[in-house]
């Protein structure tokens, strides 16, 4: 390990430890946050004053970049969708003279293209939950 860190690397550390820590407890009061500016030699008028900077910033939001590209993406998933399942549509009207078996395509493609993205936890479980390293339980070979 490094001697001397920066302080970009500090702050990166720190947040990372408490990326790990805060998993188990509901954040800190403001009295843990004194404590820790104490520790850390931050006079108790600089927490102040950046707390209160803190609380003046807006709440972060997409950037537009990024709301323009999933945008554009689904817009794009939006005419796949319209495309085949008109095709289906009429593939099926032509076929049998009602629409039977269509339905069932456009409804479930449907559902899949209306939920959120975000809400898949199977990927979000697969990316935090890892295999513990064999000296973590004390099951180091001898």
């Amino acid at each position: 390990m490094a001697e001397r860190y920066s302080d970009d690397q500090v702050q990166q550390i720190l947040v990372h430890a408490l990326d790990q820590s805060t998993q188990k407890s509901e954040g800190f009061s403001r009295s843990q946050l004194e404590e820790m500016a104490t520790d850390l030699g931050i006079s108790s008028e600089a927490l102040t004053r950046a707390e209160q900077n803190y609380q003046a910033l807006p709440v972060p939001t997409q950037s537009d970049p990024v709301r323009k590209e999933k945008q554009q993406e689904f817009r794009q998933q939006l005419r796949t969708y319209a495309v085949v399942n008109a095709f289906l549509l009429a593939l099926n009207f032509i076929l049998s003279g009602t629409i039977t078996w269509a339905i069932y395509p456009l409804l479930g493609w449907g559902m899949g293209l209306l939920l959120p993205k975000e809400s898949s936890s199977c990927k979000k479980h697969q990316q935090h939950n890892t295999v513990p390293h064999a000296s973590e339980n004390g099951l180091e070979s001898q």
